[in-house]
């Protein structure tokens, strides 16, 4: 299991206790970790994403929280404020707008205007006594100024490897083929299959899609667990059947009569050298 960003800090005592075994590919202070098996990686897939990649640059030694964890906890006051929930879509519209005009603090200036959005002035306190920050108030302005040179910092950022700007901008809504595409599906690369999350959007991407017979690649992102979410709860399958990896996105259905099943959503083949 590779924890998120936001997991880390709290999560990984709980899942050891509930799931005795568990494997975590991540040590217990700095949420990377890649697990690989053959011909498949599987990892979070938060460190290609410019907002929310684990963040020690714009952060002290002391903490990794990305612009995204703050994005997050003001879109959710927003939610609460109004009662119902926030768009991802216009939250995106509005960063690419941003990055669109080629200003450098474009990062600072998406995030001022979702602040904007959600009614919050610039010395507005929105968070206290965080990981890395204890007992230590910060406003808006004092997050903006702090993640100013996110862009600029981006080719120092542990794991971001052939992932540029516009790619670690883009993913954050498209679902993070770009990422797996730029990364592990290169030439001359033995990866033949990627699993990411993150995104919570279910997808599977083979390089031949509408034609039987194994693809050279696939990629899938696992979508999320949650009931209410629009997919549903949802989670990638494998398994190696007469030399070929097979790759399953598969839902679960809750509302069946007892015991609750599972079923395919998508499916496809790599062979296994």
């Amino acid at each position: 299991m590779a924890l998120d960003n936001g997991d880390i800090t709290t999560m990984r005592n709980f899942m050891q206790t509930t799931f005795p075994g568990i494997n975590f590919v991540c040590d217990g202070t700095w949420p990377l970790g890649t697990y690989t098996a053959g011909p498949l990686v599987a990892e979070h897939g938060d460190r290609y994403c410019l907002f929310n990649a684990p963040d020690r640059l714009c952060n002290s030694n002391y903490s990794f929280l990305p612009l995204g964890y703050f994005i997050s906890r003001m879109v959710a006051y927003k939610a609460c404020k109004i009662g119902k929930n926030q768009d991802v879509l216009d939250i995106f519209a509005g960063i690419m707008i941003e990055y669109a005009k080629g200003d450098p603090n474009f990062a600072e200036n998406a995030f001022h205007s979702i602040a904007q959005d959600c009614g919050l002035d610039p010395g507005d306190i929105i968070v206290g006594g965080l990981p890395g920050y204890p007992g230590v108030q910060m406003t808006i302005d004092d997050i903006g100024t702090r993640f100013g040179g996110i862009t600029s910092n981006w080719g120092d950022v542990p794991g971001s490897g052939r992932v540029g700007v516009f790619t670690a901008v883009e993913d954050e809504e498209l679902g993070l083929f770009g990422a797996a595409d730029d990364t592990y599906f290169r030439l001359g690369s033995n990866v033949k299959v990627v699993i990411f999350g993150h995104t919570h959007t279910p997808i599977l991407v083979p390089d031949n899609p509408g034609f039987p017979g194994a693809s050279n690649t696939i990629y899938a992102n696992c979508g999320a667990w949650v009931d209410s979410a629009k997919d549903g709860c949802t989670y990638v399958e494998t398994e190696v059947v007469d030399g070929n990896l097979h790759v399953r996105l598969k839902g679960y259905q809750d509302d069946t009569p007892n015991p609750p099943k599972d079923f395919i959503k998508d499916e496809g083949y790599v062979q296994v050298p």
